[in-house]
Formats: C-alpha cells, structure tokens, sequence
C-alpha cells in the first residue's frame, strides 16, 4: 500500500489531523448536498473513503481521528434523517462494517508503517555494518602490509648475521638462517622441522 505521509516529522501532526477534519467534513457536506437522494449504502461509502483518504495522507492517527468522526457522522445521518438505530437493524450492520472496514484501512497503515520503519533501521544497521566491514578490511590490509615489510626487515638481517638465528613453533624449528645451518653442519632445510629441545641442533 503506497502511502504519501505528511507525518514525516512532528511538526506536521496538526496538519494530519487538518486533513482528517477537512476529508470528513467534505463528505458530509457532499452528502447534506445530495439529502433528497442519498442512500445508505452511499453514506457508508462516502465515509469511508474520507478515512482511506486521511490515513493516507495523514498516517495512522490522523485515520483514527476520520474513523471516530466518521462513526459519528453515520450516527448522525441516521438519528436525524432516517430515525432511531434500534429500529433499523440493517443501518446497525452498515454502521459494523463501516467501523470494521476503517479500522481495517488503518491497521494496514499501521502495519505498513511499522514495517517500513523496521525496513529502515535494517537498511541503517547494514550501512553501519558495511562502513565498519570496509574499515576493518582497510586495517587488516595495513596490518598485512606492516607484517610483510617487517618480515622482510627480519629476513635481511638473519640471512647477513653472525650469529645462530632459529624461529621455533612448538618446539620444532621453522627457520634457520645461514649462521646456524654453518655452525651446526646441516643445511636450513634440514634444520627446518627438527626438535630443538631434544639436542637436534
């Protein structure tokens, strides 16, 4: 259901409730209008469109407002031109089913509301998600890129020191540079992988 909110902010709540007032309004004054020839089933009709127009327009409250009004203008034209409700029992069913089908026009509006509002705070939620996505990609990329130039700051210095460099996991030897494939008579292959606790080297 496509619905044209003038409630987008609230500044404009008396405005939707203008327009409830002046929808109803309308629909009586064309019904005063036309009193020689007008039948229930107008009546009923011409109601409910001002509240389909209200709601519409104006959001749910505004449709509450043209549905009480309304109601009460059914009431109206029947006490006044068609005599007493109680000896009419097809006026009370018309007046149920106007209350029943506007009540309906503005819970699909409430609903529709609701559901665009959940929409909306999805759609912000996976804005914000993606930007913090995007964020923590740029600094893992950053990160990397720190990682490698500092591997290879280490790599220039163990393969030009003097010295016996080893890198264990786990005590097992993962490098070796030349220093200590010299010092201990195996090649940096053989050491790789070899126990350094257990007297390998």
């Amino acid at each position: 259901m496509l619905k044209v909110s003038l409630l987008d902010t609230p500044g404009h709540l008396i405005l939707g409730y203008g327009v409830a007032l002046l929808t109803v309004a309308a629909a009586l004054i064309s019904l005063l209008l036309m009193e020689t020839h007008w039948q229930l089933s107008v009546l009923v009709s011409v109601l409910l469109l001002a509240v389909i127009i209200s709601t519409w327009l104006g959001g749910v409250k505004p449709g509450l407002l043209a549905m009480a009004l309304a109601i009460l203008s059914f009431d109206y034209f029947l006490l006044h031109l068609a005599g007493p409700l109680a000896g009419h029992p097809i006026q009370a069913i018309r007046l149920v089913s106007l209350a029943t089908v506007a009540s309906y026009v503005v819970w699909v509006t409430a609903t529709e509301a609701s559901a665009a509002a959940s929409l909306r705070r999805a759609h912000d939620d996976l804005h914000r998600n993606n930007d913090a996505l995007h964020t923590e990609n740029r600094e893992c990329k950053r990160t990397e890129e720190e990682l490698r130039v500092s591997e290879a700051k280490f790599r220039a210095l163990s393969q030009n020191a003097p010295a016996a460099i080893f890198v264990c996991h786990e005590g097992r030897i993962s490098y070796a540079n030349p220093a200590a494939s010299a010092i201990t008579g195996y090649s940096c292959e053989e050491l790789c992988g070899k126990n350094f606790y257990q007297g390998a080297v």
